[in-house]
């Protein structure tokens, strides 16, 4: 074994050749200690890489040129060729993809890809030697090879704090809203574990696992945290045995979660906020101990067979808590919350088989009703609205208000059909914001006419936020009692 190794993202590329123990630098040293640049030591079997820091995606570009240049040398410096300083780099990997007019570079820090004119071409000043430019991408990490034959086994990415220790720490891969992914996984590529590791603002995926031909098996993503990217957090379409634990997915463009993984397990996530679904087409087999609220379309959809749905928080989403395609037998759902969601609590989509049973959940205060073609557990409980399971905490804004500010905690917040406990004291008479918790028949829409303690009157101004701090922060807790505020809920990311 060469490694471990070592990549403090803030850096600048640095060649890891032949080194043992090597610490790379930037998203350049991380790639090349990942995939090997044609004369460096890749990761090989049982390796582990060590990661720190924040490095910004779009300093690392694909380039490629108008001729053979597998003649420079990695380190090389290169700039635009129209003079100036447009833009520079260094070269950290030469004949991507086995294209000797292929080149990788790592720009400086505080350049990134938008800068690149193709139409100037580039200079390396190094080798004394210019080509034009025909394509520039930028696609995030690049996982497709250990040693440079394809050979896959146990590589693991971790990230750690400033002592490369690993405590927790977050180390994060920001695409800067412009590279398209922030890890991409090749056809294949199998034994990984991905730790400690944020992936934000990709265009596209936060972590694509989907190209191709070849499965990707055996990944863990652990402690990870996949935000605000463009399309899915994680599009896992070809990949088998997969474990996700301690993670969060939040803010993402579509679904969180997204793909037919076979044999995927997702435990203890918080899946939250994100435009789509929670999860969708999920052909996984085990789906324990997920907080999953505030999803665009809905929490879970699940196309999989024997598929184990328990002791999950489905809250506030708009659409079904749960909803299971046609046909699909041997769904197991337990000891859930399922509260609060735009549509059914549960939708089976037709009428299904013996196989498929609900019981011991929560299930309250859904749109369409608690359930739909699925006959109620002997133990489940379509509660009433103080339910003792919950402290679900909104936001309201309200405008055209009259002494608003008059109203008390504990006083009744109603608009006639939905009501609620005020739990701060209304801003303003006129205007303001107010904490309000423990709804029935409904929930609180943009432009509801509201009363409070039955004199105060005023408009619900926007969509009410789910409160996640302070002394009223939402408590998600499921029948058997557990609190589902789980360890990825508060992260411990501080750089």
């Amino acid at each position: 074994m060469a490694g471990p190794y070592y990549c403090d993202l803030a850096g600048t590329y640095a060649d890891v050749t032949a080194l043992t123990g090597a610490k790379g630098s930037g998203p350049g040293g991380l790639q090349a200690i990942i995939r090997g640049t044609g004369n460096a030591t890749a990761l090989a079997a049982g390796e582990i890489c060590y990661v720190k820091g924040t490095g910004n995606l779009t300093r690392l570009v694909k380039l490629t040129c108008g001729k053979d240049v597998s003649g420079w040398s990695l380190g090389d410096t290169v700039v635009d060729n129209a003079g100036g300083a447009t833009w520079g780099g260094l070269v950290c990997e030469l004949s991507v993809g086995a294209n000797t007019a292929v080149i990788l570079v790592e720009l400086d820090i505080g350049d990134d890809e938008d800068l690149i004119v193709l139409a100037n071409g580039i200079n390396n000043t190094t080798a004394t030697d210019t080509t034009t430019l025909s394509a520039k991408s930028c696609d995030g990490i690049q996982i497709d090879t250990n040693i440079g034959d394809l050979v896959d086994g146990n590589i693991k990415l971790i990230g750690v704090n400033a002592a490369w220790a690993d405590d927790g720490t977050e180390s994060l891969l920001d695409a800067d809203g412009d590279a398209t992914y922030c890890i991409h996984l090749l056809p294949g590529r199998v034994y990984y574990t991905l730790k400690n590791l944020g992936m934000i603002n990709a265009t596209s995926h936060g972590l694509n696992a989907t190209s191709g031909t070849g499965y990707h098996n055996y990944i863990i993503i652990q402690h990870c945290r996949i935000e605000d990217n463009g399309s899915y957090g994680y599009y896992g379409n070809d990949t088998q045995i997969v474990l996700v634990r301690d993670c969060v997915f939040r803010g993402n463009g579509d679904n969180a979660i997204h793909g037919k993984p076979s044999g995927i397990i997702v435990r203890d996530c918080v899946i939250a906020n994100n435009t789509g679904w929670g999860v969708w087409d999920w052909s996984g087999k085990g789906f324990v101990g997920n907080l999953v609220y505030g999803n665009g379309s809905g929490g879970l959809q699940s196309d999989a067979v024997e598929l184990n749905i328990a002791n999950n928080v489905f809250d506030g989403n708009d659409g079904d808590g749960i909803e299971i395609d046609v046909g699909q037998k041997a769904q197991g759902i337990f000891n859930n919350r399922i509260t609060n969601n735009a549509g059914f609590g549960i939708n089976m989509e037709t009428a299904v088989a013996d196989s498929c049973v609900e019981d011991y959940n929560v299930i309250f205060n859904n749109t369409l009703g608690a359930r739909d073609n699925i006959v109620a557990g002997d133990n489940s409980d379509d509660a009433p609205a103080d339910d003792g399971y919950t402290k679900r905490t909104i936001l309201i804004t309200y405008d055209a208000g009259t002494n608003m500010n008059n109203a008390s905690v504990g006083d009744t917040v109603t608009d006639g059909t939905w009501s609620g406990k005020v739990r701060t004291e209304p801003t303003g008479a006129a205007t303001g914001t107010f904490e309000a918790d423990t709804f029935s028949a409904g929930n609180p829409a943009n432009d509801d006419t509201m009363t409070l303690g039955g004199v105060e009157t005023g408009t619900v101004n926007g969509t009410p936020t789910i409160v996640e701090t302070g002394a009223n922060a939402t408590d998600y807790n499921i029948k058997s009692g557990a609190e589902i505020r789980n360890t990825a809920y508060v992260l411990n990311w501080d750089q």
